[in-house]
């Protein structure tokens, strides 16, 4: 009898798995754009507005489209080639961050609601075509790696892409980090068009995407329902989030209030500080099994 396939490390299954580094390249550019024109955002709307008020509708704003479209999301990824999924997410994200080039007047505030709405409507297709693809590149043995590698990844990119948002909004200017986080999402869709991501589509979902999206998460909420751990994970996250938010929220707070002249910078450290802290977790979890 054979003795079962030993995981392989970090640093090993990016060497080895040229389908999942690439993935992995494509995955890290488009967060770091992500937390790039974030703290671009937040410094946006502060500076337009001035409204801690408009500053929580921000948040608002990228949270619930994202928690709608998500069962939407999902049946997309397990229906249609979520390689190409991926790389329309990219390209049509890159087009919207340009948007926020013409936003310069109070009186457009709202456009950065629209644009920010249609943006994380858009970025929902990406991350759960990116999940489901990483058990098809990547042997049964390593998914527990692939996955914290994933995981760390969004801490990393959190970190490093806040702090150096900030940054670059404070010296270059918000419009030329809006520039650069559209040019960072076609960068990432350039590694994932090089990507090869079997599709195993025998099982995919049929009939209407609301009606399917809306059936699994009804049968979600009954399997919630059904099993007393699977209840307490799910509330439990559920609060933590909860709890999160109103974090994220306070740190835009506290980073305008500790330097006005330099809210980009402030935003972006306290950000930095916040995913240098969740990055650590995935790295020792993984290390304990």
């Amino acid at each position: 009898m054979s003795e079962p396939s030993r995981p392989a490390g970090y640093l090993e299954l990016l060497k080895e798995n040229l389908s999942f580094r690439r993935l992995w390249y494509g995955s890290v550019i488009s967060l770091f754009g992500d937390w790039f024109n974030t703290i671009a955002l937040y410094s946006l709307i502060l500076k337009l507005s001035g409204s801690e008020f408009a500053l929580g509708a921000v948040f608002i704003t990228k949270m619930l489209p994202w928690a709608l479209a998500s069962p939407v999301a999902g049946i997309l990824a397990d229906r249609y080639n979520r390689r190409r999924i991926m790389i329309a997410s990219d390209i049509i994200r890159a087009v919207i961050v340009l948007g926020f080039l013409f936003i310069d007047e109070p009186g457009e505030v709202y456009l950065i609601y629209v644009l920010t709405a249609v943006q994380v409507i858009v970025g929902s297709a990406f991350q759960p075509a990116k999940s489901a693809s990483v058990p098809n590149i990547t042997k049964r043995e390593n998914l527990v790696t692939a996955n914290t590698i994933m995981a760390a990844t969004w801490s990393v990119m959190l970190a490093l892409g806040a702090a150096m948002g900030g940054f670059a909004a404070e010296w270059l200017g918000l419009k030329a980090v809006f520039i650069l986080d559209s040019l960072s999402y076609l960068l990432s869709a350039w590694f994932i068009y090089r990507t090869v991501i079997p599709q195993f589509t025998d099982d995919k979902p049929r009939g209407s995407l609301l009606r399917t999206a809306h059936r699994e998460v009804m049968d979600g909420l009954r399997h919630i329902r059904q099993y007393p751990a699977i209840r307490r994970m799910a509330t439990t996250k559920m609060v933590w989030a909860m709890g999160g938010g109103a974090l994220v929220f306070l740190l835009a707070l506290i980073g305008e209030s500790i330097s006005p002249e330099h809210t980009s910078i402030s935003i972006g450290i306290l950000f930095a500080a916040r995913g240098i802290g969740t990055g650590l977790g995935p790295v020792i979890v993984r290390a304990r099994i």
